[in-house]
């Protein structure tokens, strides 16, 4: 029909024909004309023609010649009457009520799409002001009533109410009044009696929240007094107190929010921890959960593990190893808190623990640097609150000395306390003899042996202060030591539990012990579970349960999450004190020398007695047949076979596998050296020896150099050059072929693997790393086989280096020198 437009045609329509004929997209101009009556209104068609649907849905009307396609807003209110009004109709009559319904509704309506003839005297009653719409709110039990209002000029009446009609006419806009019903509808009002009610507590929330202030933009808003109590309000500044509760163990923390009653910060937090926004206080009122400080203290206490019955509790108990996370944490995130003194004075300790007053013990026989003064009162004062820690000091920097000075005051305290120490087998006499030398007050004993000689040490534990045992032999032995309780244990070399299911870890975490503290300068080596399994055992469940580590830690920290590092740092750093050499190089001595006993393996030991045995008898012949004096050469290749046995007895015995407890602890030092960024010059006399360290250098993936006496002169060259730039880990060095001449100031650490007769040609080798040059502090490190013939020469050594007048030049002069009383100590 679109394309007839404005082009005439002819039309027959119910038998009737119709000329010039037009059609348009328009509504036809109907007229009707309104008159009164006594009671009431007449509504009369005014139009000459009649008004005729085409269609039975009236789409099409026909009218005075013309084919209109009205719009559907007019079909709405025309077609209502189309079956009253007309040409041939009788006129509507509205009276009574209908007459007030007709005003009021269809007049307005109407009135709109048609033409109508109004008398002035119904004009003058019009009031056709603009829809005001008005609602007042009120609040009953918990639910918000609202009662919606329509006010034309000074006429106001209930949205489900008749509008008044006195001596007026209100001229209604029906589309508007529908406008707010839908509008409450939709944001969750229903309509009851003469208003309507919200009753769902979210609804209340999302329509405080979200839509009052855009309906207040609309409509005109009143608040009862009960409505304006629940209104949405911030928890207010936030105020937390923390103490050291008196004659307890314990922190006590209390939590406030101005806003928010102490009764109900239980349900508080549980509404956030379901992820609602809002928490509905009794009296009514919302509190807004998505403020910052309600997350903040709800991620403390999720930390701390809190239950929400703690919660209803006045104050909040909490074990003391939380206070240095609690004073950094509020501290962080600006939150006020109030600190009693006791608690203050807490944290000032393990954060500078110079300022404790705890004294070096008396018999000490070592002069302490400033650093590890600092590192023993740090272990007296988590100890003196119950907490544990990891001294991670670089190695070199008297791990050892530190704890045998705390040790000792303990002592000194507590008569009757007793100490555990486990460490690895090729360590178990270094630490005696480290007891020995800085602290010959107190008694240890080494448990080693067969089961029923180490039941015998462990159960004579009250006759001596220190027990020193290995891993392996601690995992066999402990169901005898969970008999026993220790004032505090150590464990050295910490990695060594850094599996948390290894038999080693789930022994150690078996003792029974006061204190509990972990030695070792690599706390992680690999993954974050290593630190948690250490952390498991100095302060179970302080990192919570291995699963939920690892969830709250480990895997955000691999996904590189921000904020979780510096979370898990601020829980853990209080408790690990770690100094690198070069952080306390002022106070380190230019040199650092440092001798590590080690013990023989099982097979290596076997060798070594079989030999001295044969060697007893062998040289004993000797020197009755031709006299000590011509003996010495004999003597000399006995001596340094013995050696070769105490290095590796595979240097000279083919197809040797049982070991060497020496090569473990090189190993051992080498692996810890490198993990704190060291780099080493490895010494031997025996070449054999440098040729099974390198292969086991190869077999670990640690790049080195290797340098011997049939090295060519330009190879020794560039590797001296290129490990000084950085190249390599490790420097095999042959004593006789390197000990002079080198300059390989690129090594901090030198080992002397085996001790040479003469001390002065160690030291010349040490001083290729130790020269001009040098920016670091250089640690020396002599390996030496407990009980065998290198700890009786290197004693024997002492003892003629001490005499001014015999520096010795050469072995010879060496062997020569030696008494037959000395020799006979030597083999006896």
């Amino acid at each position: 029909m679109d394309i007839m437009e404005d082009s005439p045609f002819d039309l027959e329509l119910y038998g009737k024909e119709y000329e010039d004929v037009i059609y348009t997209a328009a509504n036809p101009k109907i007229e009707y004309d309104l008159s009164l009556i006594d009671d009431g209104i007449v509504m009369d068609y005014h139009g000459k023609y009649s008004v005729i649907p085409i269609t039975e849905a009236g789409e099409l009307l026909f009218y005075n010649g013309c084919i209109y396609k009205p719009t559907k807003r007019f079909l709405g209110n025309y077609l209502p009457f189309y079956n009253n009004l007309g040409a041939k109709k009788e006129p509507l009559i509205f009276k009574g009520t209908n007459k007030n319904k007709f005003l009021e509704v269809v007049l307005p309506k109407i009135s709109e799409t048609m033409e109508l003839t109004v008398p002035q005297e119904i004009k003058d009653r019009f009031i056709t002001e603009e829809l005001k719409p008005v609602i007042y709110l009120d609040k009953v039990k918990n639910y918000i009533q609202a009662e919606l209002r329509y006010r034309y000029g000074e006429h106001e009446f209930n949205a489900f109410e008749n509008a008044p009609s006195d001596n007026f006419i209100i001229i209604r806009q029906p589309h508007k009044e529908d406008y707010y019903i839908d509008y409450l509808e939709r944001i969750g009002f229903q309509p009851k009696q003469h208003g309507f009610i919200m009753r769902n507590e979210d609804e209340i929330y999302d329509f405080l929240i979200n839509h009052i202030h855009e309906l207040s933009k609309e409509c005109e808003l009143y608040y009862s007094d009960s409505f304006k109590k629940i209104n949405i309000k911030s928890p207010g500044s936030f105020k937390a107190g923390l103490r050291v509760s008196n004659g307890l163990n314990l922190l006590e923390m209390d939590l406030n929010y101005e806003e928010v009653p102490k009764e109900e910060l239980k349900d508080l937090f549980k509404s956030y921890r379901m992820k609602k926004k809002y928490y509905r206080l009794k009296n009514g009122s919302f509190i807004n959960l998505e403020e910052e400080n309600i997350k903040e203290v709800w991620d403390i206490l999720s930390y701390l593990g809190v239950s929400g019955k703690e919660l209803n509790n006045e104050t909040i108990g909490l074990s003391k190893n939380k206070a240095l996370y609690l004073n950094n944490v509020f501290q962080e995130k600006n939150l006020e808190v109030e600190k009693n003194e006791d608690f203050s004075q807490l944290v000032e300790k393990i954060l500078n623990p110079n300022i404790t007053e705890y004294d070096i013990p008396d018999g000490i026989q070592a002069e302490l640097r400033g650093y590890q003064v600092t590192g023993y009162k740090w272990l007296r004062t988590l100890s003196e609150n119950n907490l544990g820690g990891i001294l991670a000091d670089d190695m070199g920097l008297g791990k050892t000395l530190q704890t045998i000075v705390y040790i000792a005051a303990i002592k000194k305290i507590i008569q009757s306390a007793k100490f555990l120490i486990v460490c690895p087998s090729s360590l178990i006499y270094n630490w005696q003899d480290e007891l020995e030398n800085f602290a010959p007050f107190l008694t240890s004993y080494v448990v080693t042996g067969t089961p029923k000689e180490r039941k015998e040490l462990i159960e004579s534990e009250e006759n001596v202060d220190i027990l020193i045992t290995s891993y392996p032999l601690m995992r066999r032995d402990i169901n005898l030591y969970q008999k026993l309780r220790f004032h505090t244990v150590f464990i050295d070399e910490a990695q060594y539990i850094k599996n948390a299911d290894s038999l080693n870890a789930k022994s150690v975490k078996l003792l029974e012990a006061d204190h509990r503290y972990a030695l070792t300068g690599t706390p992680i080596e690999n993954s974050l579970s290593e630190l948690w399994s250490i952390f498991d055992f100095i302060m179970p469940d302080y990192l919570f349960s291995h699963t939920k580590f690892m969830n709250q830690y480990e895997k955000p920290i691999l996904r590189l999450e921000e904020g979780v590092l510096e979370d898990l740092n601020r829980r853990i750093l209080p408790f690990i004190l770690r100094r690198m050499k070069k952080d306390v190089l002022q106070e380190l001595p230019d040199k650092v020398e440092t001798k590590m006993l080690n013990d023989m393996v099982e097979e290596q030991k076997k060798v070594y007695l079989s030999y001295v045995e044969s060697a007893k008898t062998e040289l004993d012949n000797e020197i009755k047949e031709n006299g000590l004096e011509k003996s010495k050469l004999k003597i000399l290749a006995v001596l340094t076979r013995l050696r070769q046995i105490c290095c590796h007895p595979g240097t000279f015995i083919e197809n040797y596998s049982g070991g060497s407890g020496k090569l473990e602890l090189l190993m051992e030092i080498i692996t810890d050296a490198i993990a704190n960024e060291h780099r080493i010059l490895v010494f031997s006399q025996f070449t054999s020896m440098l040729s099974i360290i390198e292969k086991e250098l190869k077999t670990q993936n640690i790049p080195s150099f290797y340098l011997e006496g049939s090295t060519k002169v330009q190879d020794r060259n560039d590797y001296v050059k290129r490990f000084n730039q950085g190249e390599g880990k490790v420097f095999l060095i042959s004593l006789k072929a390197g000990g002079t001449g080198l300059n390989l100031v690129g090594a901090d650490t030198v080992i002397h693997y085996d001790p040479w007769w003469n001390p002065a040609v160690e030291d010349q080798a040490t001083d290729r790393a130790y020269r001009i040059g040098q920016v670091n502090s250089v640690h020396v490190i002599k390996l030496i086989t407990k009980g065998t013939i290198e700890e009786k020469i290197y004693k024997l050594q002492l003892k003629k280096k001490n005499l001014s007048d015999s520096v010795i030049q050469s072995q010879e002069v060496f062997i020569n020198s030696l008494t037959k009383e000395e020799l006979e100590d030597i083999f006896g």
